[in-house]
This record gives structure tokens, sequence and C-alpha cells, in this order.
């Protein structure tokens, strides 16, 4: 049985910015016109480390005010967008590190996820823990 999806959790960088506005028409079209859309984006932004681009820092998506803006949410079922993953290795972080904040990134949004909703939330194949 298909679950309804009502939010939509999307992380990433330069990417994720330029194309939102496609996720956000795209989410709205597959699942429901009023989808909520929550993210942390923006250029050369990292998952794990503050990252600089021209003039302003950002701190890591996993620091970021996402988490605490989701924690005051009710839990709804909920799908994620990750994307910009490679930024991280490009500041010199390690294959093995980047992918671990991936898959914290990746994890944390289940906590906001109903427990009816975490099957359809499960990934196929593959261990991101590896």
């Amino acid at each position: 049985m298909p679950v309804d999806v009502a939010r939509v959790v999307a992380l990433g960088a330069s990417n994720l910015t330029r194309g939102f506005q496609t996720v956000v028409s795209t989410a709205r079209a597959a699942w429901v016109p009023n989808v909520e859309v929550v993210a942390a984006l923006g250029h050369g932004r990292s998952y794990g480390a503050h990252s600089r681009f021209v003039i302003r820092t950002l701190p890591g998506i996993l620091e970021s005010g996402l988490w605490r803006h989701l924690e005051s949410l009710p839990a709804v079922p909920t799908r994620a967008l990750v994307t910009d993953v490679g930024n991280d290795i490009l500041y010199g972080f390690s294959a093995k590190q980047t992918l671990a904040w991936t898959a914290e990134a990746v994890d944390h949004p289940r906590s906001f996820v109903p427990p009816f909703a975490w099957r359809s939330w499960e990934t196929t194949g593959t261990d991101w823990k590896g």
C-alpha cells in the first residue's frame, strides 16, 4: 500500500540550490500540491564541516538548524533527497568520512517519520555503513 508523502527533506549544496524550484514542483506534482519541503542547502555546503563560499560561512548540514526545525514538526510520511555528496571529498575529507556523514544525514530523518512509513523509507540494497 503506497504511503502518501507529506514532507520532503532536501539536503545538498550548489546543485540542489540551482534546482530547488524543480525539486519543489516535482515533489508537489508527484505527491500532493501542499507537500512540505524543508531543506539544508547552499553553494559549497558540506555535510559534516563548516564551509566557506565567497564571504559567508555555513555550518555542515548535520549541524544545521534543519534538524531542530524538524523536531518541532509532527511526524509525517517523509522522503529525503540527498545531493552534492562530493563536496566533502573536494574539501579534503576521506571517502570513509564522507560516507559516514552521508549515512548520518540519511539516517537522521528517520526519527521524524511515523513507524508505518519506515518500510517505504528503507534504502534498497545499499549498505551505507559499509
